[in-house]
């Protein structure tokens, strides 16, 4: 039987559900891929988020999540990568191989490998008792008067390619977020955005402002090590602080921290202080030798 042998109500309600159809599918053709302020991308197979978009100002950040890892047991070959890659150390040390030079990252470190820098790590560069996770995001710049874009970009360069010392708690909130539900509805859809939103920011800020309070020493795993080869290097008149924080795997910021919780001074301070020694014990000296003559 043919459609213009059924009845009218049959051949209207064909139509009906016809045009429904394209209705349907021109609406989801014609839907908005994002909003003013963020996108999330799910993959509902894995229920999983794939990746959030986040504006602080004029900056953009797009977000991508992924598993932690729970230790690497293969050799990660040399490769780059277009984004940000931040890769967070929750207990034991690995070895990461950057372009011209190694970085260990052991706990409660964090490693900013900015796009472009080749990488590499092998697995006998990993210590049994590893535990990290990757964070991966890009940066962009837009074009909201808010000028917010300038301070996260700062950070990154001058942060990069170095292992970065942060609070524990901080990493195992980063941890816990990088393996979050993909949203179910409108509420768990604004508490992963808003988490999100808090903890990137926070990550940041630490970086800036990592309290002098916190006994860095205490986060190193040989101490009186670090002790003896800081104090080589401090006495050193002629190292810059970028020096000596290249020396200790350090950014300059941390490094800086270290100098100043150690020896209540700056290195600057300190510079004055062994100048104004020395030029004592040369006068002192010139004394003494006018005296024997």
């Amino acid at each position: 039987m043919s459609i213009d042998d059924r009845s009218p109500i049959l051949q209207a309600t064909g139509f009906l559900v016809k045009m429904f159809l394209e209705y349907v599918i021109q609406t989801l053709q014609n839907q908005p891929r994002r909003n003013l302020m963020t996108t999330a991308s799910c993959d509902h197979d894995q229920r999983k988020i794939d990746n959030i978009e986040l504006r602080y100002g004029n900056a953009v950040f797009k977000v991508f999540f992924r598993k932690p890892i729970a230790s690497r047991k293969h050799d990660i070959l040399y490769h780059l990568h277009h984004f940000y890659e931040l890769h967070f150390c929750l207990g034991g040390s690995y070895v990461y191989t950057l372009e011209n030079k190694e970085v260990t990252l052991s706990q409660s470190q964090m490693l900013i490998i900015p796009p472009g820098v080749n990488h590499s790590s092998l697995k006998f560069h990993t210590s049994d008792n590893y535990i990290g996770f990757v964070f991966q995001f890009s940066l962009q710049r837009s074009n909201d008067s808010y000028d917010f874009f300038d301070y996260f970009k700062d950070t990154l360069d001058t942060s990069a390619q170095k292992a970065i010392l942060l609070p524990m708690p901080l990493i195992q909130q980063f941890a816990e977020l990088s393996t979050m539900e993909a949203p179910r509805n409108l509420k768990s859809y604004c508490n992963i955005t808003a988490t999100t939103y808090t903890l990137l920011f926070e990550m940041f800020d630490a970086i800036n402002n990592y309290s002098s309070h916190i006994d860095m020493l205490s986060l190193e795993q040989d101490p009186e090590n670090m002790l003896f080869k800081l104090n080589g290097l401090v006495n050193l008149h002629e190292l810059s602080l970028k020096h000596i924080a290249a020396e200790l795997n350090y950014s300059e910021r941390h490094a800086a921290r270290l100098i100043k919780q150690i020896y209540n001074s700056s290195l600057t301070e300190i510079y004055k202080e062994n100048m104004k020694i020395d030029q004592y014990l040369m006068q002192k000296n010139e004394k003494g030798n006018h005296q024997d003559e």
